[in-house]
């Protein structure tokens, strides 16, 4: 788990602009986006496990790898 910081609610307010999503889920792609450049250059890899389709298109969107759990 990563704390919200104000920065994270900066990047949600611009994610909500680029893309068709909520609130919430805005700020959790925001901390998504922080939590993957703070692994770029090391062993560890990030996914976003989302079970929302608008979230998973916009995570890739901005270049985030997605697990979804949606089931069809």
């Amino acid at each position: 788990m990563a704390p919200i910081r104000s920065e994270h609610i900066t990047a949600a307010c611009a994610l909500v602009d680029r893309h068709t999503l909520r609130a919430y889920d805005a700020v959790q792609l925001a901390v998504a986006l922080s939590a993957r450049d703070l692994l770029h250059g090391t062993a560890e890899e990030f996914t976003l496990l989302s079970a929302d389709g608008n979230l998973s298109d916009a995570a890739r969107a901005e270049h985030v790898t997605v697990m979804d759990l949606l089931v069809t």
